[in-house]
């Protein structure tokens, strides 16, 4: 038994240094020759292992001094590939950290080292293999070739193909975006018709025949508002009327020859006990003719109208007290204009 155990811890040693290179040898797995020696100790005879060696049979010598000599010519930390039946292991080492193995059918595998690419950033080295996008990224990969962009803005291409995009600036409040012709950037414009709507309070309807309310703000220099058409409702929830005189017109100022449209809303409306809407367009004789309308607002106000004897109807403006009635203080007035702001 002594010498059988010897034996066992022979094979042991072989396995073990089998396992480190990788290979077994023989038509048989060393492990498994140990294991089936291990279970027929009790079947041992003098010249033989029952089944598994014969003790005359020296082929696990040879392939154990096959493997001694292919692991002397075995560099550390080498990649061995396999050859075919009965042929020497080949060993490979990278010639660089941050090589990866690549494969090749019917030939062995090759160490490369990997690359960028375009619109990539390269981390290689012994312990690390990381990708990363370049900042910015172009367009040509993708990107806009930006690192930060404007909050909200609209993002439009660049002078080239491949350019750099460009950030749009910001607008107002209901503007357009508008054509600026080939070659330029578009831009933010007021629609050609804008839409203005106000609710006045009970106060300020009250007191419009001395203190006007704007509906339009002013244009700004060089521009003049052009009324197109003019809503006006009478919001009357309780059937509570106003009283007093006048009636409401929008002008550029609340002063005779001001006027664009001067009675948007007839006193007998005004005054009405139930909700009333009119629609109104601006006046039209032979032309109106303004003392100045450039870069004013729009004011709604409270005037008198009174006819000649020439039937030609003249306006002129009062201050006229505050309406009464509507003892609720409920009632209201909205007014909603289409215009558009022209350049002089």
């Amino acid at each position: 038994m002594t010498l059988v155990n010897n034996q066992i811890s022979a094979l042991q040693e072989s396995v073990y240094a089998a396992r480190s290179t990788g290979v077994y040898g023989g038509s048989i797995p060393l492990e498994a020759r140990v294991k089936s020696l291990e279970h027929n100790n009790s079947t041992l005879s003098a010249n033989s292992f029952t089944g598994i060696l014969s003790s005359s049979d020296n082929s696990l010598q040879q392939a154990l001094q096959k493997i001694d000599q292919w692991g002397a010519k075995t560099a550390n930390h080498a990649v061995l590939f396999g050859q075919g039946s009965g042929k020497q292991l080949v060993s490979v080492l990278p010639s660089s950290n941050g090589q990866l193995l690549v494969g090749s059918t019917n030939a062995d595998p090759t160490f490369i080292t990997p690359t960028a690419g375009n619109g990539l950033i390269l981390t290689s080295n012994a312990t690390t293999l990381q990708y990363a996008l370049a900042a910015p990224v172009s367009v040509a990969n993708g990107g806009t070739g930006m690192t930060t962009l404007s909050t909200y803005a609209l993002l439009a291409g660049g002078t080239t193909s491949t350019g750099v995009m460009q950030s749009l600036p910001s607008g107002n409040s209901g503007d357009i975006l508008m054509s600026n012709g080939a070659s330029a950037l578009p831009v933010w414009t007021a629609p050609l018709v804008q839409t203005a709507m106000v609710t006045l309070t009970n106060a300020q309807v009250r007191n419009l025949g001395s203190v006007p309310v704007a509906i339009v703000g002013a244009p700004g220099a060089g521009k003049v508002i052009s009324v197109i058409n003019c809503f006006v409702k009478l919001n009357c929830p309780t059937g509570s009327s106003f009283t007093g005189k006048g009636d409401l017109s929008l002008g550029y100022a609340a002063v005779a020859g001001q006027e664009v449209i001067k009675r948007a809303f007839i006193n007998s409306s005004l005054t009405d006990s139930k909700n009333q809407l009119s629609r109104v367009y601006p006046d039209s004789y032979t032309g109106d003719l303004y003392t100045n309308s450039v870069n004013l607002p729009i004011l709604l106000y409270r005037s008198i109208l009174n006819k000649e004897k020439d039937s030609k109807e003249k306006d002129f403006k009062e201050s006229l007290d505050a309406l009464g009635g509507n003892i609720r203080n409920d009632n209201t007035i909205t007014v909603i204009i289409s215009y558009q702001v022209l350049t002089i």
